[in-house]
């Protein structure tokens, strides 16, 4: 069994609302505002810096 680091399980967790926010928009029609684009950036910008080395 292979063991993940702190960084890459935080990574998938924080990744779980991104993918959330997709699958509403193309299953359930649901609107994508600003505030959604913004948050989604700004997640996925952390994400990267995380990934950093």
């Amino acid at each position: 069994m292979k063991i993940l680091g702190t960084i890459k399980t935080s990574a998938y967790i924080y990744i779980v609302p991104v993918i959330t926010i997709i699958t509403s928009f193309i299953v359930l029609k649901e609107k994508i505002t600003l505030s959604i684009i913004i948050g989604t950036i700004l997640v996925l910008i952390g994400l990267f810096l995380s990934e950093r080395k």
